[in-house]
């Protein structure tokens, strides 16, 4: 499920799944956050991005493994994300988190699939379009996987 919402910051100009290197989008250029250990456009960090817009878009807490930023110089380029984090809150209730922190801040519930222990939406507000996935890892905690574009960018 992560990976589908992957392949969206891949068709936007922003790369990146797991703490296995990713290659830049054509045209773009992924940047590796401060701190970052990663090669080849992934950066494993144990922190969001610096440029990361925490103050508009919330996200559950929880330990980052993948922080990573990209832009597009055919979008004078404009910044995108990928934050994969794992979330101590499990079950149905890390989709539920993310989403109540994203409509708390405003955003619109665009789309929305849950099957079982994953789920994935979009939001969007009139600054960013966030997809966010969750799925449970078995271990009574969550991944939760946000891709994050300025509005414009995600159409």
């Amino acid at each position: 499920m992560a990976g589908a919402v992957i392949a969206v910051g891949l068709a936007t100009g922003v790369s990146g799944c797991g703490s296995t290197p990713a290659a830049a989008p054509p045209g773009g250029r992924a940047t590796p956050s401060a701190g970052s250990t990663g090669s080849g456009g992934a950066a494993v960090t144990g922190r969001l991005p610096a440029t990361f817009p925490q103050s508009a878009v919330p996200v559950v807490s929880g330990r980052v493994q993948v922080g990573m930023t990209g832009s597009n110089p055919r979008t004078a380029g404009q910044k995108g994300w990928v934050v994969e984090l794992r979330s101590s809150v499990g079950g149905s209730a890390c989709y539920a988190a993310a989403r109540a922190k994203l409509e708390g801040a405003g955003y619109r519930k665009v789309s929305e699939f849950t099957y079982g222990g994953t789920a994935s939406a979009q939001f969007r507000s009139s600054t960013y379009q966030v997809n966010v996935a969750t799925s449970e890892s078995g271990d009574g905690t969550c991944i939760v996987t946000y891709v994050v574009v300025p509005t414009r960018l995600g159409g």
